[in-house]
């Protein structure tokens, strides 16, 4: 059997890893029992569209469009495993983590991703380990159906996340949406990663939820993380295959938005751990602008210290003791 590399160019893009922490952590949670004996826990092929959140207004336009092809067991099921794709030579499958293997083909637009990926057979290939070698089929049949809706924060969730309290519950608030027929499951996920893209919280929710609470405590103050909204329709399918196991097709859309939590010192807007004559400054600059949605605003508008949206007397009456005390406790 031949086998191709199948690493994605340039090592773990940010949506290879968006994705292996979509996988491992929202489909493991019950979602898909595993089976007793050896066995694979799923295997699926995903068409991915990518889009990028900047401003209290919903993105218009996905940024690039992905294939990904993966196969989850458990550590000592699998050695190697491989996929074919229309029926072509085989491609190895990168062990991103034990036992996850993936695949992943990045594009500039839907129309190169579905020329290349076409409906037809889809093959899976596992050498070694308990399950010996193994192969299993998913086969994509018919036209694309990403839902109509592209997932997005609402306006005031995004500018709240632009200054998240971590010390409280935090509530994100977005759009919904309908999984098209031929699929049977529909899925959101909401996701935040820290700086390193390791998973500080995630949450499946049904496609007909339109918020989600962070509990206190879960991010880290003075952090710059990433929110992730998940938009997945698909077709999950229950099979023979492999010992037993679900195959699913998946037409995803997916949309990162930063999210800025406070610093620990409130005043502290320079992070030097002092409320001094500089924080000041930063603070007359966002006082005078007065409305966080000022494109003007400095980013973060971190002088809005009781987060309502607006640097106003009230947030200067917050000031006013920690500039007082100069030092942070």
């Amino acid at each position: 059997m031949q086998i191709r590399d199948g690493k994605a160019e340039g090592g773990l893009s940010m949506r290879t890893k968006l994705a292996t922490a979509f996988t491992c952590g929202a489909l493991a949670i019950g979602l898909i029992a595993r089976p007793a004996q050896s066995a694979v826990q799923y295997y699926d092929i995903y068409y991915n569209l990518f889009y990028s959140q900047t401003t209290a207004a919903p993105p218009l336009g996905y940024f690039s469009a992905n294939f990904t092809a993966r196969i989850i067991a458990q550590p000592g099921d699998i050695l190697t495993a491989a996929f074919s794709p229309l029926g072509a030579d085989p491609i190895a499958l990168s062990e991103l983590s034990p036992a996850y293997f993936a695949f992943q083909d990045n594009f500039v637009t839907d129309a190169q991703l579905l020329n290349r990926y076409t409906p037809g057979p889809y093959t899976f290939f596992v050498t070694g380990g308990f399950l010996g070698n193994q192969n299993g089929q998913i086969s994509r049949l018919g036209a694309p159906f990403w839902c109509e809706a592209i997932p997005a924060f609402t306006p005031e969730s995004f500018g709240a996340m632009q200054n998240v309290d971590a010390s409280r519950d935090f509530s994100a608030g977005f759009n919904t949406f309908v999984a098209p027929a031929p699929a049977n499951v529909g899925l959101t996920v909401f996701a935040v990663f820290d700086g390193s893209n390791a998973v500080a919280y995630i949450a499946p929710l049904p496609p007909d939820f339109g918020s989600v609470t962070i509990p206190a405590g879960t991010l880290a103050r003075g952090h710059n993380y990433v929110a992730v909204l998940y938009f997945s329709s698909r077709i999950q399918t229950a099979t023979p295959e492999f010992n037993g196991t679900t195959e699913i097709i998946g037409f995803d859309r997916i949309t990162s938005a930063p999210l800025i939590t406070r610093r620990a010192c409130v005043g502290d807007l320079n992070s030097d751990g002092l409320v001094d004559d500089s924080d000041f400054v930063l603070f007359v600059v966002g006082y005078n602008l007065l409305d966080c949605a000022d494109p003007a605003m400095p980013a973060g508008c971190l002088a809005d210290l009781n987060v309502d949206g607006s640097v106003d007397d009230a947030d200067f009456v917050i000031f006013v003791p920690a500039y007082n005390d100069l030092v942070c406790p």
